[in-house]
């Protein structure tokens, strides 16, 4: 009887929602992905959360990590970080904003930004809206301005 009505209770997506929403805040998303054994409707939840928080990205760099909407991400671990968001939270991002380039260590800055756009960004640069910062870690290489052409708002800083 009690599994029937937890189970019921996790079925129920507002319920499944609020649940996930305070638990979840800026920063703890990816130590909480244990949430996602919980149950089937609990996982659909969680990526659910993420696909729609990451819909706007903000990338923030400081040394040796990276801040992606407020989540620590090592560097070392940004690529499979970016590839969860595409293959398995299936994320389509319409904003990107990449601040704080200025103390990211020098030998990070081109990776970085190859992580971004081929490792990122890849197949939705027809659907980025803003672009905002990443010229900052290259110079203006032909990625960059063939993305300047179909965003609405494109620069630096």
């Amino acid at each position: 009887m009690d599994t029937e009505i937890s189970s019921k209770v996790f079925q129920n997506p507002l319920i499944l929602e609020r649940i996930l929403s305070s638990v979840l805040d800026e920063n703890n998303t990816i130590s909480n992905q244990y949430l996602r054994l919980v149950s089937k409707s609990f996982d659909h939840g969680y990526l659910s959360f993420l696909k729609k928080r990451n819909r706007e990205i903000r990338i923030e760099s400081m040394r040796a990590s990276v801040f992606v909407n407020c989540e620590k991400v090592e560097i070392r671990k940004l690529v499979s970080y970016f590839k969860f968001l595409n293959s398995v939270v299936k994320v389509n991002v319409r904003k990107v904003e990449v601040f704080g380039t200025g103390e990211l260590h020098s030998a990070f800055r081109q990776p970085v930004h190859d992580l971004i756009l081929k490792g990122f960004i890849e197949g939705n640069y027809n659907s980025i809206e803003k672009l905002v910062g990443l010229t900052d870690l290259c110079d203006g290489c032909t990625d960059c301005i063939r993305m300047s052409v179909t965003c609405l708002d494109y620069g630096p800083i």
